[in-house]
């Protein structure tokens, strides 16, 4: 079974919800979400679709700070594009939060 390491840096809990990709190809109806948790600090590997469709159409996070929710979300329109390739050929995304209160997704695989 497909799996992506999700790493927290944010300093906070965070949420995620994966979508499954029915298929190869971008645009189709969505197979399955997979939502999980990560604690601040922690690491994750959060599981998702099959052998037949192991690829993402989206990854979203959001955190909770201070009475507000701070989000993000990349979500691949075209097979090839550079988010399609950040979401499906990479084992591990690493997430952040700046002072600013920004979240980034940072895409990679072990060395």
């Amino acid at each position: 079974m497909p799996g992506k390491n999700i790493v927290n840096k944010t300093g906070k809990d965070l949420s995620l919800v994966l979508t499954v990709r029915s298929g190869s190809n971008t645009g189709h109806a969505p197979k399955a979400t997979v939502s999980a948790t990560v604690g601040h600090g922690k690491t994750a590997t959060v599981s998702y679709g099959d052998d037949h469709d192991p690829y993402l159409d989206s990854i979203a996070v959001d955190v909770l700070d201070k009475g507000g929710l701070v989000a993000t979300q990349e979500f691949a329109f075209q097979r090839g594009s550079t988010i399609d390739k950040n979401i499906n050929t990479h084992d591990t995304v690493i997430v952040s939060m700046d002072h600013n209160k920004n979240l980034s997704l940072a895409f990679s695989n072990p060395l």
